[in-house]
């Protein structure tokens, strides 16, 4: 066959390059689906008249989604590899300025639709996508991969990669490279990075690091601590691995943050890990990202946190959770238009994200706006009927926007959710069941919680907010500054003396 097919002149170039994809001699090389056929050539079709136009003339794309990547071994045990090298390409993107990088876990929800690229790039509102298959074979492992315009269909750039399973990682950098210089030319800057050599910390170490984050993913408690064990696994293999760090460090700070686990267990060895994977690579974002959590839940140090997440953001404009975490401490701060401006962006580079929703309905709950809270957070729930967080987030503010009825609802159901007559989202129940009039069942609450804190970690301001929605403001007294359940306290001299301490 020949690579390139002849047609009459006049007929569009894109036409033969379509054709010749079709009869590729390697089935990697070819049209992924019929489906795609369709849509490749009803893109050239409204392009022309009669016979096809001639390609746009148009400048790179301004925003671009890199979709899952097929995993073509049919081995489910190595997806975690296909999805590791794509958010890997995809990490590299968000350091591109004056590029949109919708967020992983935006397009992991397109990953049943993988065979209509065209569409999904349309849905999710991108100029470019980028495409790619992954197959192991032994210790070799191929990689396809396809940048292309959403508005026409047109194979923009690609490639096909064979090389040792060793070279992973290098590959992951040099797909990132090609990708980079196609959206934004060959003179574009990049930030300048201390590179490893390929293979410098082993394939082990790697696959390892790729399992964490695959882990990670997931964003439970469970599978985060899963993830720290793959994390810790990947540096004992090669104590230089700075993603390994990193990741570690994003997971101890998630956890704290998530009081999933006592903070004085999480923040030191987040920090730890943050710190180690920084003298490691100062270039890592996550990292400046974990050691801005640190910063905040742990030392109280402000200006400390948002120095980190602003690195953060200059080192990767396109990382959505940098965003969404800079934005949550200048709400912390009362910076509220600052904080909602934060939240607007992680919004247009993560539109579906469950944490992104849930964080950005706090900084408007945090703002006194609770209508758009509620509204963000009941897309939240309508995504993931099953995300306890932005669950419990959704009832708290529909108490303060006045369905104190709904919102009792809400807590109850979260409680259930949670498998536990006593979940942490009791603490809500028992405030909402405080002002509205059902006060000797919010004291049971709080009795039990206070007896809980003998076998499980209990957050202090937990309980220090019921006392203060029951009117007991000696026992209420607590740091946050900005918390809605905390205005009865505002004029309290020893309130104003606390956050005094705490430089608020």
């Amino acid at each position: 066959l020949r690579d390139t097919p002849s047609l009459p002149a006049g007929h569009d170039p894109r036409l033969a390059h379509l054709l010749s994809r079709c009869l590729a001699r390697n089935r990697e090389d070819r049209i992924a689906s019929a489906r795609r056929l369709v849509e490749e050539l009803e893109a050239l079709r409204e392009t022309g008249t009669g016979r096809f136009a001639a390609p746009r003339k148009t400048g790179p794309p301004d925003s671009v989604a890199v979709l899952p990547f097929v995993n073509e071994s049919a081995d489910p045990e190595i997806e975690y590899l296909s999805d590791g090298v794509a958010e890997s390409v995809l990490d590299a993107l968000t350091r591109l300025p004056k590029l949109r990088v919708l967020a992983q876990s935006t397009v992991m929800r397109f990953k049943t639709r993988l065979d209509e690229p065209i569409a999904v790039g349309r849905e999710l509102g991108v100029g470019a996508v980028v495409t790619g298959r992954l197959r192991l074979r032994r210790d070799d492992v191929r990689v396809s991969c396809e940048l292309v315009r959403v508005a026409d269909g047109a194979r923009l750039w690609g490639q096909r990669y064979e090389r040792p399973l060793s070279d992973l990682r290098a590959l992951r950098d040099e797909i990132g490279e090609r990708l980079t210089e196609h959206l934004r030319g060959k003179a574009a800057p990049r930030a300048a990075r201390k590179v490893t050599r390929a293979g410098s910390h082993g394939s082990p170490s790697y696959q390892a690091y790729l399992r964490g984050r695959h882990l990670w993913n997931r964003w439970t408690p469970d599978s985060m601590r899963s993830a720290v064990r793959q994390y810790d696994e990947a540096i004992s293999l090669e104590p230089t691995n700075a993603l390994a760090w990193s990741g570690l460090a994003e997971a101890w700070a998630t956890l704290g943050e998530a009081k999933a686990i006592a903070p004085a267990d999480a923040f030191p060895r987040a920090r730890a890990a943050a710190l180690r994977a920084l003298e490691l690579d100062a270039q890592e974002p996550e990292a400046h990202v974990s050691l801005g959590l640190v910063r905040r839940y742990w030392e109280w140090d402000w200006s400390g946190s948002e120095s980190a997440f602003r690195r953060s953001l200059e080192l990767a404009p396109g990382y959505a959770m940098a965003h969404t975490w800079y934005g949550y401490l200048l709400s912390g701060l009362s910076r509220h238009e600052e904080a909602l401006a934060e939240m607007r962006l992680a919004l247009e580079l993560d539109p579906l994200s469950l944490i992104t929703l849930a964080a950005a309905g706090g900084a408007y709950f945090f703002a006194r706006r609770y209508e758009e809270a509620v509204a963000l957070h009941r897309r939240a729930v309508g995504i993931d009927p099953e995300f306890l967080p932005a669950r419990s987030d959704f009832a708290r503010s529909l108490e303060y926007s006045g369905r104190t009825a709904e919102a009792v609802e809400q807590y109850e159901r979260v409680i259930r959710q949670a498998g536990m007559s006593m979940a942490d989202p009791s603490a809500g129940l028992a405030n909402v069941l405080a002002v509205s009039g059902r006060v000797g069942e919010s004291r049971e609450m709080l009795a039990a919680l206070s007896r809980r804190r003998a076998e499980s970690y209990v957050s202090p301001w937990t309980l220090a907010s019921i006392h203060a929605r029951l009117g007991e403001t000696g026992e209420a007294l607590v740091w946050l500054k900005v918390h809605p359940r905390f205005d009865a306290l505002r004029a309290e001299p020893r309130f104003q003396v606390l956050l005094a301490r705490l430089r608020l």
